[in-house]
């Protein structure tokens, strides 16, 4: 079975979805069922485990006749195009690509985003979901948004759950404390940690204000671990950096910087207790989510469209990412008592194993079938 896979952004470019394409075809390389090549854009890392032709300079319409070229070279059984990543910006080149391709070849896409998209952003991915065999989400609750449109509603969808893009650590007590001992100061003996890209939709500002209440109040011990980096030529970043400034909290804050996926969870582990109040409430997308369940961290998160997307000890509901009171509750309970954290249970199995399994189920599925009339 050839399957060609296109995708903006594979490392070294840094994008949560181009992460994702790369485990995804690491794994995918490793079934013997599978000839995989991919297409994506110049000047990433290459390997010996599949084709990578990165041959894309800008995804716009110049760069059409190329990848339509390269994917007829390669005669594949299946097209399996990624939606969105950071390199396809808005052009819809992306989007019009599957009718050029659909009258010969089987196309999947797999959409990343979508319920939380402006409704231009939704009218965009519209004909890549008409024009493909099948459609696969990481949400299962995009499948409802999507069916809202009446032309949308006789297409095949199937959910698939994302795996997480770091790798579990294997980090011993010392290491640990070597870590928390870099990190504590100021007589803190508490370590809340968020990882993740930081923008907008992330809530940090919650994180902030609640431990500026309690350094108001004199009863601060918690140093704010950000996994992640903070940029200066980024608008929103700057933002982030000035409330940190004008809150005086530059002590209580320790930022990494951008970390290799390895060390990400050692500094997760390191952590007393996650925060991630996304804005729009947890998903079952939220890479951030399953790297610190992983570990078995703690989470404090928020609860979506007013409900818990998972059940487990390990997890904490805020009502909504600007509940800054009870957060600073929570931070305070942990001051006194400490957040106990549980091994993941049975409701946490995102392997990558399974989610390749599922991925060759609908292989499988589509190509046996016929192409139902558009």
């Amino acid at each position: 079975m050839k399957v060609c896979m296109i995708t903006g952004t594979f490392p070294p470019i840094k994008c949560g979805v181009g992460d994702y394409s790369n485990i995804l075809c690491n794994y995918l390389s490793q079934v013997e069922e599978i000839n995989l090549s991919v297409i994506t854009t110049k000047g990433i890392d290459k390997n010996n485990k599949y084709k990578i032709y990165d041959i894309v300079k800008n995804w716009d319409n110049s760069e059409l006749k190329k990848i339509i070229n390269k994917i007829n070279d390669i005669n594949p059984d299946i097209v399996h195009i990624q939606y969105p990543t950071l390199a396809y910006k808005k052009n819809i080149m992306i989007n019009m690509l599957p009718y050029f391709l659909h009258k010969k070849y089987k196309i999947i896409t797999t959409i990343h985003e979508y319920s939380d998209n402006s409704t231009l952003g939704k009218l965009r991915i519209w004909p890549n979901i008409f024009l493909s065999d099948a459609i696969i989400v990481v949400d299962k609750h995009y499948i409802s948004d999507i069916k809202k449109v009446k032309f949308l509603r006789k297409r095949d969808f199937y959910y698939v759950n994302i795996g997480s893009n770091i790798p579990k650590s294997n980090i011993d007590k010392k290491d640990r404390d070597v870590i928390r001992n870099e990190i504590l100061k100021n007589n803190c003996n508490r370590i809340l940690g968020y990882f993740g890209f930081i923008n907008r939709t992330k809530g940090i500002e919650s994180i902030l204000y609640a431990i500026n209440n309690l350094k108001e109040q004199n009863k601060l011990k918690t140093m704010f671990l950000i996994i992640g980096e903070l940029k200066k030529d980024d608008e929103y970043h700057n933002s982030i950096i000035n409330l940190i400034n004008k809150l005086d909290l530059n002590d209580y804050i320790y930022i990494t910087g951008y970390l290799k996926s390895q060390d990400v969870g050692k500094y997760i582990n390191a952590s007393d207790f996650m925060v991630l109040p996304f804005v729009n409430g947890l998903s079952s997308k939220n890479g951030s989510f399953l790297a610190s369940i992983q570990e078995g961290k703690h989470i404090v998160t928020t609860m979506r469209n007013g409900r818990k997307v998972f059940n487990g000890l390990n997890i904490t509901y805020l009502n909504s990412y600007d509940d800054i009171q009870t957060l600073k509750n929570i931070i305070e309970l942990n001051q006194q008592e400490g957040i106990k954290n549980y091994k993941v249970n049975s409701d946490f199995k995102f392997s990558w194993e399974n989610i390749v399994e599922k991925h060759m189920e609908i292989y499988r599925n589509i190509i046996k079938n016929k192409r139902k009339l558009l």
